[in-house]
């Protein structure tokens, strides 16, 4: 849907005054490595901090906050169970090339985010409906 439509969309719903709170993936360094910037292609929407945080005023929203979720938040809870379901999905499907494939690309999206520094996350922001 994309962050701004989905402003758009949840204002026509909210009471005047009415909290929102989403979460986006956005850039977070300037320096970004190739390979993420290559792999989050496929996230066309994706852009930076700054830019989300325009977009939220120029929907006639009010920033009331912003934090990016904390490394752990994609390790422990998203990535380490991943890799288990890979690695067992794996035995499971071994000579499957499309089952292959997709855990092959999921273990590039672990690997990607290990070596990118910091480079991306989610922010969670909480704003407020005109």
């Amino acid at each position: 849907m994309g962050f701004e439509a989905a402003l758009q969309a949840w204002k026509a719903l909210l009471k005047p005054g009415g909290l929102l709170a989403v979460s986006d993936l956005v850039w977070l360094k300037k320096d970004r490595p190739q390979a993420a910037i290559d792999f989050w292609t496929a996230y066309p929407d994706m852009t930076t901090l700054d830019a989300r945080r325009q977009t939220v005023a120029a929907n006639g929203y009010k920033l009331l906050g912003d934090f990016v979720l904390p490394t752990s938040a994609w390790t422990d809870e998203y990535y380490r169970p991943m890799q288990a379901n890979i690695d067992l999905l794996r035995k499971q499907h071994a000579g499957n090339a499309e089952a292959e494939a997709v855990l092959a690309a999921s273990e590039q999206e672990i690997r990607i985010f290990e070596s990118s520094a910091g480079s991306y996350g989610y922010v969670f922001f909480v704003v407020r409906s005109p």
